[in-house]
């Protein structure tokens, strides 16, 4: 294990009109750096306050743009993020280097790539790239997170509003995106969701779908439907033909056929969720929703989704909800605060979201 003194990061505001210097990091070239024959699986940084900082094979770190010293201020933003795919040096003692792939600004991007517009990124956003550097560890500031943003996954992690996230893989040397924006866009004005700025999307879970949709659009265009009775609880994130509770409670799951009414039985009508706790209810009654007014960058999609996921599972296998089910489901981040919300319906499937 490498051993290096660094100054530590800062996070204080650069003053007006300074600027940074962003010119390429002193380092070597792959050739030599594939004949540096030790490799290490980590490295120690130390501080100016003394204190020891390990770097890892594939951790994620902030890194400054050359060797600035311990008295240099930079803000967060303004370092670069890459991710530490080797460590290498010639012999114990000597000058240790290290294997960096690089996360790209959206402007960054966009200079290579005329047609990106970085406008559609969120402030927070980057591009994993397939671009690499060798580097001195000295460059190297402190670890950071950046999170895959799946806008499709119904299972997606949450993201903070000053957290950094990619959406975007980017081939430097193929010079495309992946996957392209308008393939992530909103099907009806083929604009992408730019996180942190839109203020409501709606989402359709069904697994032909999962989609999400400007409310604008969705207004505009006419998919506004009437509301009833757990009317997008019933969008099953598991099943893309329309089921209804009556129909999973009534066989062994869908679709199925409906069975004979007995005469005799009582004509009062059993709510099929009568015993289920209210509280997991009425989250997966809940539309599926995000942007600045609805939940944020990521939304209440998975919240919502793993409680309909819970209920449907126990109908259809005559089970009993678990006493721990608050642990598996994510409660604060279910309920948006969104009011008064138009009851829109999926323009691909036409099922209530």
């Amino acid at each position: 294990m490498a051993r290096k003194k660094k100054g530590r990061l800062t996070r204080k505001k650069k003053n007006s009109g300074e600027t940074v210097d962003k010119s390429t990091p002193n380092g070597i070239s792959p050739e030599k750096f594939s004949r540096l024959v030790h490799e290490y699986g980590s490295f120690i940084i130390e501080d100016s306050d003394h204190e020891e900082h390990t770097f890892s094979k594939d951790d994620m770190a902030y890194i400054q743009h050359r060797d600035l010293g311990s008295d240099v201020v930079v803000p967060e933003e303004d370092y670069w993020i890459g991710i530490i795919k080797e460590i290498r040096a010639d012999s114990p003692g000597d000058d240790v280097w290290v294997r960096v792939q690089w996360f790209w600004s959206p402007q960054e991007v966009a200079e290579v790539i005329k047609s990106f517009d970085p406008t559609l990124c969120g402030k927070y956003e980057k591009l994993f790239s397939d671009n690499f550097d060798i580097l001195s560890v000295h460059c190297f500031v402190a670890h950071v997170d950046v999170k895959r943003f799946d806008q499709r996954s119904i299972y997606q992690a949450c993201i903070g509003e000053d957290e950094w996230f990619i959406r975007y893989d980017f081939q430097y040397a193929g010079r495309r995106i992946n996957p392209k924006a308008t393939h992530v866009a909103c099907p009806i004005c083929r604009v992408p969701y730019t996180p942190g700025e839109e203020k409501l999307l709606h989402f359709c879970p069904r697994p032909n779908c999962r989609t999400f949709y400007h409310q604008s659009c969705l207004v505009e265009h006419g998919y506004v439907g009437l509301a009833r009775p757990h009317h997008f609880l019933e969008t099953w994130p598991d099943v893309d033909r329309t089921v209804s509770l009556e129909d999973i409670c009534c066989g062994t799951g869908p679709p199925r056929k409906r069975q004979k009414k007995d005469p005799s039985a009582s004509k009062e009508k059993r709510d099929p969720l009568a015993g289920f706790p209210e509280l997991l209810v009425a989250i997966a009654g809940q539309q599926i929703i995000r942007g600045t007014q609805g939940g944020g960058i990521v939304g209440n999609i998975t919240p919502v989704c793993a409680a309909r996921q819970l209920i449907f599972k126990t109908l259809r296998e005559d089970g009993v909800i678990p006493d721990d089910w608050e642990t598996t489901i994510d409660v604060s981040a279910a309920f948006t605060n969104t009011d008064n919300l138009p009851n829109c319906t999926c323009p691909n499937c036409y099922s209530p979201i």
